[in-house]
């Protein structure tokens, strides 16, 4: 297991990834990320994995939201050369401009 995620408390495991909160919410009502369990960076990861990662990511912010939200990709991430993703709700947050920056965003 990456050494990222080894200490932190998951929502949901499986072989491929996991989900937990952020430990910085930046304002928002739900923030939360979805890591690869294996240290990989975004150029070693097949478009299978990406696509499942965003699906549980999916799953899981929707299920604890009911207002629209954004996933965005590792632009401004304190984890480096690790691949993730972030998502949160769109209707509070203290980050809207960085939110706006990000360069891959899906909204949800």
């Amino acid at each position: 297991m990456c050494e990222a995620i080894k200490n932190e408390e998951s929502i949901y495991q499986d072989w491929i990834c996991t989900i937990l909160d952020t430990k910085d919410k930046k304002g928002h009502e739900v923030r939360r990320m979805v890591i690869l369990n294996e240290h990989l960076n975004e150029n070693e990861i097949q478009e299978w994995v990406f696509v499942h990662c965003s699906n549980k990511l999916i799953a899981h912010i929707k299920s604890k939201s009911k207002h629209d939200c954004i996933i965005m990709d590792s632009t401004f991430s304190t984890i480096k050369d690790h691949f993730h993703l972030v998502a949160c709700d769109l209707l509070k947050g203290i980050d809207r401009a960085q939110v706006m920056k990000t360069k891959a965003r899906i909204i949800i």
